[in-house]
C-alpha cells in the first residue's frame, strides 16, 4: 500500500514538469532582452525564466473576413496553431539554438550565449521588402534568398 501510495504521488510530482515543458513566450514579461516568468504563489513576483519556450503566430482575419468596424467574421488562420519562434531560455536570456518559422518554413537558425548570437547562423529573407508578412506567411512559391551570417563562436 505505501509504494502505491508513492508511485501516485511521485506521478503527481511529475506531471506539471512535463506540461511546462515548452513555455508560451507571450505568458512571460519581457524586460529589455528579459524574459521573466510571474511566480506561482505571489503574482509579482518576477524571475528570470530558464527553459524551453515557444511562441506562435496571432491569429489572422483573412482579406475577405474582415468587417467594416475593424472586427472579424471568422479567423484565417487559429490562433496557436502555427509556430512563430522556438528556443530556450538561461535566466530569461537567449541561450543554445534559436529557430523562426514563416509558415512551414525555418526562416533564422542559429546559436545564442546568454543574449548573444554565436557560431554560423542561417537566415532566409524575400529578396526586396515589397511584400508584406501576411503575403508570405502561409505561401512557400515565393522565392527566398538564403544567406548565413558568421558571430564569435559559442
Amino acid at each position: 500500500m505505501k509504494k502505491a501510495l508513492l508511485l501516485v504521488l511521485a506521478l503527481i510530482a511529475i506531471v506539471p514538469v512535463a506540461v511546462e515543458a515548452q513555455q508560451d513566450l507571450a505568458e512571460l514579461v519581457q524586460q529589455g532582452d528579459t524574459y521573466l516568468k510571474a511566480g506561482l504563489i505571489r503574482r509579482n513576483n518576477l524571475r528570470p525564466h530558464t527553459g524551453d519556450v515557444i511562441s506562435y503566430v496571432p491569429g489572422r482575419c483573412g482579406p475577405r473576413d474582415r468587417l467594416d468596424d475593424g472586427g472579424c467574421r471568422s479567423l484565417a488562420t487559429e490562433p496557436k496553431s502555427q509556430v512563430r519562434t522556438r528556443g530556450s531560455l538561461r535566466n530569461g536570456k537567449w541561450h543554445g539554438l534559436y529557430e523562426s518559422y514563416s509558415g512551414s518554413r525555418v526562416t533564422a537558425q542559429g546559436d545564442y550565449n546568454m543574449g548573444q548570437r554565436c557560431g554560423i547562423w542561417t537566415l532566409e529573407t524575400l529578396p526586396s521588402s515589397t511584400f508584406p508578412w501576411d503575403t508570405w506567411l502561409d505561401n512557400d512559391g515565393l522565392s527566398f534568398v538564403t544567406s548565413q551570417e558568421r558571430y564569435p563562436p559559442c
